[in-house]
């Protein structure tokens, strides 16, 4: 199993990553630059089966679950 970030306006961050902490960091350091240009972030930790399935989604619903 693999896990990828992604929000319903930001997209996804395109990367599968092995374990759900890395794709939690990579959720923290999305927040991070988000905020520090005055937004937010709408990304959340998705699990997905392939790495192909970070880059490739129906772009309404999303990678994985």
């Amino acid at each position: 199993m693999y896990y990828t970030t992604w929000g319903p306006v930001r997209g996804g961050c395109g990367h599968a990553h092995k374990s759900r902490r890395a794709a939690v960091d990579c959720l923290v350091r999305d927040a991070r630059e988000c905020r520090r240009q005055g937004g937010y972030s709408d990304r959340v930790v998705r699990s997905i089966d392939t790495p192909g399935e970070a880059r490739a989604y129906d772009v309404r619903q999303g990678p994985g679950r």
